[in-house]
This record gives structure tokens, C-alpha cells and sequence, in this order.
């Protein structure tokens, strides 16, 4: 669920990049377009501002499967092994002894 999580946050604020630019071209029509492009303009403004949550859902999901993949190949072949020792058991602490 975690990485779930941090993949849905990322594309969200991936998202808002061209947000933002929406935005702006969807409150130029709405202010000086006529009446079919102020329709317009403000359904996208309204697209603007959702965009960024269904990059978030899409996020979420797609991590979730690629977390729920990872798990189920590193379960069969053995996953990524760390080791970590402390710098003092490794005599790498920069005192001579």
C-alpha cells in the first residue's frame, strides 16, 4: 500500500504541469469567449481541476499492481538482500586502533 500511495502522489503533482495550463486557456474562453466557448471555457475548468485527482487514482492503481507484482516474483525468487553493518563493527569509524 505504500508504494501505492507515494506512485498515486507523484502523477498527482505530475498532473499539475499541464493543470495549470488548462486552466489558464479554460479562463481565457470563459472570460472572453462567446457564450459556446464560455461553456466551454468553464468545463474546462472544471476538467482542470480534476485532472490531477484521476492522475492520483490512475497512480494509485498502477502502483498497487506493480507492488503486488514485485512481491509475487520477489516471494519466488528471493527479493533484494541487503546486509548492514555499523561503521564501528566495520573498523570504518576513521580512529586507528
Amino acid at each position: 500500500m505504500s508504494w501505492a500511495k507515494i506512485s498515486g502522489a507523484i502523477m498527482g503533482l505530475i498532473a499539475l504541469i499541464p493543470a495549470v495550463f488548462i486552466l489558464l486557456g479554460g479562463l481565457f474562453l470563459a472570460a472572453f469567449g462567446e457564450s459556446d466557448e464560455k461553456i466551454s471555457g468553464i468545463f474546462v475548468l472544471l476538467l482542470s481541476l480534476f485532472i490531477p485527482v484521476l492522475y492520483f487514482f490512475f497512480g494509485f492503481i498502477g502502483g498497487f499492481i506493480q507492488a503486488l507484482i514485485y512481491n509475487i516474483i520477489a516471494g519466488r525468487l528471493g527479493g533484494v538482500k541487503v546486509e548492514i553493518s555499523s561503521i564501528k563493527e566495520s573498523g570504518l569509524g576513521g580512529k586507528n586502533k
